[in-house]
């Protein structure tokens, strides 16, 4: 009677020993495979931001030339998002990003990458961009 039991007892510790083999090995293979490739595919890189280049050239009546750059916002909007994944909120704030061109509502236009991706996403708001949340995101197929 006692090999019976002992027989029993083994073969329990050996289906208990398959059977959480088995789970740890579903789970080591579930994690690989939800693991990007690349760690840093959901972090947002800001590539350019421009604010206010509809105001660009002459201002009516003055004789003067609002010479606005592409990329003026660029390090700001950078700044904000740096080291965000996945997705940046950006608040829109002239004292922050500067005046370009004064008595002139301003738009804004962003680029981004996601992580080492070629593709470039792009944001437009219309004048006027100051106070606007704007929503950086990385989009997943």
């Amino acid at each position: 009677m006692a090999s019976t039991a002992g027989r029993t007892m083994l073969k329990l510790t050996a289906a208990t020993a398959v059977l959480l083999g088995s789970f740890w090995l579903t789970l080591e293979i579930l994690d690989y495979w939800a693991t990007p490739d690349d760690p840093n595919a959901d972090l947002i890189a800001v590539t350019e931001a421009t604010y206010g280049m509809n105001c660009r050239g002459p201002v009516a009546g003055s004789g003067k030339v609002n010479d606005v750059k592409a990329g003026n916002a660029t390090a700001a909007v950078a700044e904000s998002c740096a080291g965000a994944r996945k997705t940046c909120s950006f608040v829109v704030d002239v004292n922050r990003i500067g005046d370009p061109a004064p008595g002139c509502g301003k738009d804004l236009s962003i680029a981004w990458r996601c992580g080492a991706q070629a593709t470039v996403h792009r944001t437009y708001v219309a004048a006027e961009a100051h106070g606007q949340r704007i929503w950086l995101r990385c989009p997943w197929e």
